[in-house]
């Protein structure tokens, strides 16, 4: 990682920032709870990313609890993969975001497919 101290003019509006420089252990969590990490890039010339990433662990078909087999029932499986959403703008970009919440707030948008929105 190319990170070796944090610019003293920044410093001061980071409080409780952690930039982790070698591997550490996962903090205890309550049983069900998943394990979260966000990831950011800050590039040159203002390219930016952020992706928040979640640990998975697998359950034999079948063997789930009651209570996720329940919710699984209750919401329709969308496909897996990141929702990408680029503006020139914040104003253009929340207008953007906002058109998606309507469209995907209807009644009939249960049987939409995600893939069909880009």
């Amino acid at each position: 990682m190319l990170f070796n101290r944090l610019n003293p003019k920044i410093q001061p509006f980071y409080h409780s920032l952690e930039v982790p420089t070698s591997p550490r252990e996962w903090p205890a969590l309550p049983a069900g709870y998943p394990h979260r990490a966000s990831i950011n890039s800050f590039g040159f010339g203002g390219a930016n990313a952020h992706a928040v990433i979640e640990s998975y662990y697998m359950t034999p078909q079948g063997h789930g609890s009651l209570e996720i087999q329940h919710a699984q029932e209750e919401q329709p499986a969308l496909p897996l993969g990141p929702y990408v959403f680029s503006a020139a703008s914040e104003q253009s970009l929340v207008a953007n975001l906002d058109a998606y919440s309507a469209y995907l707030a209807r009644p009939d948008a249960t049987t939409l497919n995600p893939r069909d929105l880009a």
